[in-house]
């Protein structure tokens, strides 16, 4: 059975209030993005819609060298922060 240290608890409690503000903080600037472009004029709703659409369509093949070398680096963390408890 592992021990908690105090970092520990620290560094749990940091993480979810991180979380939380992380997420506030997103659905908030995506509210704001949406509320603007509806009640923006013209040009600026057409942008919204292309930047929108831009998104959507990303295709994901041009990444699949850095999505394998992120995913491989972290499962070596996972192991890494395995072996070390």
């Amino acid at each position: 059975m592992t021990t908690l240290t105090l970092f520990d608890i620290f560094r749990r409690i940091l993480l979810v209030i991180v979380s939380c503000y992380v997420t506030v903080q997103l659905v908030s600037f995506i509210w704001r993005w949406r509320s603007a472009s509806r009640s923006a004029d013209r040009t600026r709703r057409v942008l919204a819609r292309y930047l929108e659409l831009s998104v959507l369509r990303t295709k994901l093949r041009p990444f699949h060298s850095d999505l394998a070398q992120i995913a491989v680096l972290t499962i070596i963390l996972a192991i890494l922060v395995t072996w070390h408890h």
